[in-house]
C-alpha cells in the first residue's frame, strides 16, 4: 500500500485541533520550513498526516519550529587588504580568513575566487579595475569592496608624450615652442592627439622657425641628446601647401628630419648640414608610424608595416651634425590651410 505524507502548518497564536484550521503545505512551503532563514521570524506548528490512497491517517503530534531573524548576529569581515607594487606590476591580496574567501571582479566584470597575485604587466590601470571583497559565509556578510590603486604604464623613453587631457594648449612641462606666428598652432585634441595646425596665408618664414621642441624637466631647457631614436606617428590632411621638420635639430644650419614640401604630398628626407641642404623624395605615404634612429652621423628612417609589428628602413642619410641634438616638430604655413595628428611622440636612447 502506498502512503504518502503531507504537511500541514499553523501560525496561530493558539494550537487548534480542528482539521479546517490546519493548512495543507504547499512544496515550496515546506522548503522554506526546512529552510529556516528563507522565512519570516516567528512560531511555526507543524504536523504530519499519511493518506494511502483511501483515506487519512490520524494527525502526527504537533511539532513546534521557532524561527529566528535570519540575518541577527552576522558579523561583516573588514575588506580585504592589498598589496601593489607599479614598479614590479604586481597586486595581491590577503585577508585573515585566507584567500579563499577572497572575490575579485576584474574591469567591472562578474566577481569570481581570487586566484593569487595577479601580474598587471607593464599597463596603466585606472583606480577599481580590480575590485575586492571577502564572500558571505553561514554567520557572516560579505565585506565592503575594497578598490585597487592606480597603475601606471612606463615606456622606458627618455622623453614620451601621449598628447592626453582636455582640448588645449600642449603640455608645457614637456614642451617648448620655438617662435611665435599666429598662423601655426600646436594644441591638445582632446582626444589624445596633437594637432599641428596652420592657417595658411603668407610665409611665415621657415618650418624651423615655428617648432615644438621636447623639454627637459629638471632645466627647463630644450632636452638635449646624442644617439637615439625618435619615434611618432602622423595622420596628414589632403592639402600640401605647408612643410614640416619631425625630427633631429642642432641648430638652424643643421639638423635631419622627416619633412614634405609645398608641391610635393609624400615623404621627403631631408638634411642640412653647415646650412647646406639636401633631400630626397619619395613616393612613400606620409600617414602610418615612423621611427627616425640618428646614431653618429647616420640617419635611418623606418616605416611601421601593415602588421603592426615589423618595420620597414626606408631611407638612410648621412648627416655629420654634432651629437648635442634636440627634438623638433616643425611647421611652415604657405597657401591653403593643413592639420595633421600625432598621437604619440617619444625619444629612446640605446
Amino acid at each position: 500500500m502506498a502512503i504518502t505524507t503531507h504537511v500541514y502548518f499553523t501560525t496561530d497564536a493558539s494550537l487548534p485541533e480542528d482539521l479546517n484550521q490546519w493548512t495543507l503545505a504547499t512544496a515550496a512551503e515546506v522548503d522554506k520550513i526546512s529552510t529556516i532563514p528563507d522565512i519570516a521570524a516567528g512560531e511555526y506548528f507543524v504536523k504530519l498526516r499519511n493518506f494511502d490512497g483511501v483515506k487519512f491517517s490520524d494527525f502526527s503530534p504537533v511539532y513546534t519550529v521557532t524561527v529566528a531573524d535570519a540575518p541577527a548576529g552576522n558579523t561583516t569581515p573588514e575588506p580585504p587588504t592589498l598589496a601593489a607594487d607599479d614598479t614590479a606590476n604586481t597586486l595581491s591580496a590577503s585577508h585573515s580568513l585566507g584567500e579563499s574567501e577572497i572575490l575579485v571582479s576584474e574591469n567591472n566584470g562578474a566577481y569570481a575566487a581570487y586566484a593569487g597575485t595577479i601580474q598587471v604587466g607593464n599597463e596603466a590601470r585606472a583606480a577599481g579595475y580590480w575590485k575586492f571583497k571577502v564572500k558571505a559565509a553561514t554567520g557572516r556578510n560579505e565585506s565592503a569592496v575594497v578598490d585597487s590603486p592606480v597603475f601606471t604604464f612606463v615606456d622606458g623613453a627618455l622623453f614620451s608624450d601621449y598628447f592626453e587631457g582636455a582640448a588645449g594648449a600642449v603640455n608645457n612641462s614637456k614642451w617648448i615652442r620655438r617662435g611665435t606666428a599666429p598662423q601655426v598652432k600646436f594644441e591638445l585634441d582632446g582626444t589624445g592627439r596633437l594637432k599641428a595646425s596652420s592657417t595658411g596665408g603668407a610665409s611665415t618664414g621657415h618650418p624651423y622657425d615655428d617648432a615644438l621642441l621636447a623639454k627637459d624637466e629638471s632645466t627647463g631647457d630644450p632636452l638635449v641628446f646624442g644617439d637615439a631614436t625618435i619615434e611618432f606617428d602622423l595622420s596628414i590632411s589632403a592639402n600640401t601647401a605647408n612643410v614640416f621638420y619631425y625630427g633631429f635639430d642642432v641648430d638652424s644650419a643643421n639638423y635631419a628630419v622627416l619633412s614634405r614640401a609645398d608641391t610635393y604630398g609624400n615623404a621627403r628626407f631631408y638634411k642640412k648640414v653647415g646650412n647646406t641642404a639636401n633631400y630626397t623624395d619619395s613616393s612613400i605615404p606620409l600617414n602610418g608610424r615612423w621611427r627616425i634612429e640618428g646614431i653618429g652621423s647616420t640617419f635611418t628612417f623606418f616605416k611601421l608595416n601593415a602588421d603592426g609589428v615589423t618595420w620597414d628602413n626606408v631611407h638612410t642619410l648621412t648627416a655629420a651634425i654634432a651629437d648635442t641634438r634636440k627634438a623638433m616638430l616643425g611647421m611652415n604655413p604657405v597657401g591653403d590651410t593643413r592639420t595633421q595628428y600625432t598621437t604619440e611622440f617619444k625619444i629612446t636612447t640605446p
